[in-house]
């Protein structure tokens, strides 16, 4: 069958022809799955948290160079929430931290 089909007369050409028509689906369907990934992870929270981050920061240093002439370093840390409060992993923080009472103080 592989020589009739092969044309040429050579059973291992038929036989590399007849491969790659029946891996062609998979390459298909392979193409398909890296776009689909490709897309899925344009929209991840993740890779947009970190684009919206970086540019977070590249605003901030050049503003930071124009207005103190580049004499300023940027601090990360906890802030305060709009009710005064610093947010809740800041909290979790320092209550983990082993703390005295006044009683085991005047000890």
């Amino acid at each position: 069958m592989l020589l009739i089909g092969g044309g040429k007369g050579d059973a291992l050409t038929g036989l590399q022809n007849l491969t790659i028509l029946a891996a062609a689906p998979f390459t298909l369907v392979m193409v398909g799955l890296c776009v689909a990934l490709t897309r899925d992870l344009r929209q991840d929270p993740l890779i947009i948290r970190g684009r919206i981050g970086k540019e977070a920061i590249e605003t901030a240093v050049i503003a930071g160079h124009e207005k103190y002439d580049g004499d300023f370093e940027l601090r990360i840390g906890p802030v305060a929430c709009n009710d005064g409060t610093e947010d809740a992993q800041s909290q979790s923080q320092e209550s983990s931290q082993p703390t005295q009472s006044p009683s085991s103080a005047a000890r």
